[in-house]
């Protein structure tokens, strides 16, 4: 439920770090509800939005050619996301692909467990 002063941007945000939280723990199961229970498209593209600059934010720490390697492969999510147009259980199979994705990048950025958790932790 979202409080009167929350946008839905924000809400994609908190959930995307929600996701990260649970998926970097190893509770995919529980990652996978936080996504599960979206049944709106625009909720879930808030959510990989939030993914989305969660991402980026860690590329930039990369060094040149695994940042461009990075920058490519969110193209691809891009077009795995406009190919799924309105259909949820494809914009939830673009989610998982995306935050593994940022998991990804992130332990390429930020090795260190504790930098991850700092990260992702909800706000």
């Amino acid at each position: 439920m979202t409080t009167p002063t929350e946008s839905a941007a924000g809400l994609g945000a908190r959930r995307a770090r929600q996701y990260l939280s649970l998926a970097d723990a190893g509770h995919g199961e529980q990652a996978d509800f936080v996504i599960a229970v979206l049944r709106d498209p625009g909720e879930l593209l808030a959510v990989g939005a939030g993914l989305t600059a969660l991402a980026r934010m860690s590329a930039r720490m990369l060094p040149p050619a695994p940042r461009a390697r990075a920058g490519a492969r969110q193209h691809e999510l891009a077009r795995l996301r406009d190919g799924a147009g309105s259909d949820v259980d494809a914009l939830r199979s673009w989610l998982r692909e995306a935050g593994a994705e940022v998991l990804a990048v992130a332990r390429l950025a930020e090795p260190e467990p504790v930098a991850r958790r700092v990260l992702f932790a909800p706000t």
